[in-house]
């Protein structure tokens, strides 16, 4: 049960909220009618509360002449731009209600009731507005604080209705704290988790530590490049829905065969898909992750266009190339972080894609040769290739029989993914 002075107190200001809620009826129509997120106008919303405040408190209907309106006198002190009679308060309502609730019971579930509608009318006040801060709030409450206080004083109440009101200010500030402070902590997680879908994880944590990225230079890395074969042709004959729809669908599982190799996804150009693996940790079997990654990538495209003919559907080739060599690696852009890879190594992957077949992985021959004893490869001779000359290439056909399982060739057994680790522990 309420305590007389509690009863007293929140009576009165009851009375200053009704000046403010009817005055709120009395301003412009195209304030007032308004239609709220919850679907309906605001004039509506005004009215049920006016009938709620009298139900709460009888007899309120007809406060003193005297009785001003605080919430002008309050909005006016704030000095937040718009006036008085141009704005409406329907968030703030809300939560000055509950505040009523809460003065005239001072109970541990009135408290938590203000406390769980002041978040909710946060969360929904920023999501209006980004810019909103716990700094704002707090100025904002300390100026009705002193506008509650003043009536207080005015209507000789006692000091202890000063001290309740100072109380429940004290919770509105920490609670919108609480809000704040986890908001920010959420953004950020959110901020830090795109930032390393963005960027490769060392990249991003040099980026976060010292603000830049210093461009570096690799000694020895494994560049793929895959790209779709009549990949154009097929685009003009596909809905342009269904056609980002299965470019997704392919480079999704492209991402996750890198990831599962350890290889790094550098970006996708259209219908071209560059990673690279050894840029971040050095490791013997780089090579072989490169080009397992290419059988595999392979292998998904055979069984996707298996699939798709069933269906009667369109289906386009696949054709990769893989190089080996030096390249620098750094992010470029201010606003929007990219990484990349640049040199000749690049080059040169980009070629042996460019000179590759449909159904086949490109590569230079010093690099098959490196491969033979786990892989299947078949020599291709000398090819043109532009700023370069003629150069030796290879095909990787397959995984050999002794590292895939069933002896096909297409996924890798484990003898191979011991090879890998012995290969990597030599290293140590």
């Amino acid at each position: 049960m309420a305590s007389p002075l509690r009863e007293q107190t929140s009576r009165l200001l009851a009375e200053y909220f009704l000046v403010h809620l009817k005055a709120e009826l009395n301003k412009a129509d195209d304030l007032v009618d308004q239609i709220t997120y919850e679907g309906i106008p605001f004039r509506q919303l005004t009215r049920e509360m006016i009938e709620e405040v009298r139900q709460a408190f009888p007899g309120i209907d007809e406060p003193p002449v005297h009785r001003r309106n605080l919430f002008r006198s309050w909005w006016q002190r704030s000095q937040w731009g718009s006036q008085y009679d141009n704005s409406t308060f329907k968030l703030y309502n809300q939560l000055f209600l509950s505040r009523l609730y809460d003065l005239r019971e001072g109970s541990r579930a009135s408290r938590q009731a203000m406390v769980q509608r002041m978040h909710e009318i946060l969360s929904v006040a920023l999501n209006r507005n980004r810019n909103l801060t716990y700094q704002s709030i707090l100025g904002g409450e300390t100026l009705m604080l002193a506008e509650l206080r003043r009536v207080i004083s005015q209507e000789r109440l006692s000091t202890r209705a000063r001290d309740i009101l100072l109380a429940q200010n004290q919770v509105l500030s920490y609670e919108s704290f609480q809000f704040f402070d986890r908001a920010l902590k959420e953004s950020l997680k959110r901020a830090d988790e795109l930032l390393h879908t963005i960027l490769p994880e060392p990249v991003a944590e040099e980026l976060k530590s010292t603000g830049r990225v210093s461009p570096g230079l690799i000694q020895d890395s494994c560049v793929l490049f895959a790209d779709m074969v009549q990949f154009a042709s097929i685009a003009d004959k596909m809905p342009p829905e269904e056609l980002l729809s299965e470019l997704d669908y392919c480079f999704s599982h492209f991402d996750r065969i890198s990831e599962r190799l350890k290889i790094e996804k550098i970006k996708t150009i259209g219908d071209a898909y560059m990673c690279a693996s050894g840029l971040f940790e050095k490791r013997p079997s780089d090579p072989l992750r490169i080009a397992l990654c290419g059988i595999r990538m392979m292998e998904f495209i055979r069984r996707y266009r298996k699939s798709r003919a069933r269906k009667g559907k369109l289906n386009w080739d696949l054709r990769i190339g893989i190089h080996q060599g030096p390249v620098i690696a750094g992010v470029v852009g201010s606003s929007r972080f990219t990484f990349d890879i640049w040199g000749d190594t690049v080059n040169v992957a980009s070629r042996l894609e460019s000179t590759s077949e449909p159904h086949h992985i490109n590569l230079s021959a010093p690099l098959a040769e490196y491969l033979s004893p786990y892989f299947v490869t078949s020599e291709r001779g000398k090819v043109p290739v532009k700023g370069k000359g003629d150069v030796a290439m290879c095909f990787v056909d397959a995984l050999r029989p002794e590292f895939s399982i069933g002896g096909r060739g297409r996924v890798p057994n484990k003898a191979f993914y011991n090879e890998i680790r012995r290969l990597d522990e030599s290293a140590l």
